[in-house]
């Protein structure tokens, strides 16, 4: 599913109500990126949320990318090439109130993705997220972990998709994760396998 940035709701309110959703054409956009994978990683998500912040600033959106980088951060057991945030929640909530987005798109599931779904709720913000990898069996392969473990902690991730504004899948097998999850939202049974 592709979104204009046009379509999203904005994070906190503008004087003008010149379109449907709040935002004055024309005019610039502060978007805040919230991801537990940025640089130094070299990976397919720092390329693609790169390319994207590249896009929006070429559009002449301001754009700040809340990352690992920006906090106190552990190796990530099993991957010790990503670093994981830990104690960031407050830090971050700052953060984002200072720089008072237009937008928040949380890239990741992560400490950080999950620090920010917290603020936005707590504040009433609305946000968008994107689903990418099925974290179970990447947790499961990357660490050993038991998918029974791994899947409970889905039900996480499941909650972060549930409630933002828009989720998009990139893989029809995500996507298809992603129905089922949605559908058994909508009525109340567990999602079919």
């Amino acid at each position: 599913m592709s979104v204009a940035l046009a379509d999203i709701h904005p994070a906190r309110g503008t004087a003008a109500r010149s379109d449907p959703v709040g935002w004055p054409h024309g005019d610039a956009k502060r978007i805040a990126i919230v991801t537990d994978a940025w640089h130094p990683q070299v990976n397919g998500v720092v390329r693609t949320l790169s390319a994207i912040c590249d896009g929006l600033v070429a559009a002449g959106h301001e754009t700040v990318v809340f990352g690992p980088d920006r906090f106190h951060t552990i190796p990530c057991p099993g991957y010790s090439t990503i670093r994981l945030a830990i104690g960031a929640g407050r830090r971050l909530g700052r953060q984002l109130a200072e720089f008072a987005p237009h937008a928040v798109h949380i890239a990741t599931e992560g400490p950080l993705g999950f620090a920010a779904r917290a603020f936005c709720l707590e504040h009433s913000w609305p946000f968008t997220t994107a689903y990418h990898t099925r974290f179970p069996e990447y947790v499961h392969a990357r660490c050993g972990l038991p998918l029974a473990w791994s899947a409970s902690c889905n039900a996480d991730l499941k909650s972060m998709t549930g409630i933002a504004l828009v989720s998009s899948c990139m893989r029809e097998s995500s996507g298809s994760v992603m129905t089922r999850v949605m559908k058994s939202r909508a009525t109340g049974q567990p999602p079919s396998r």
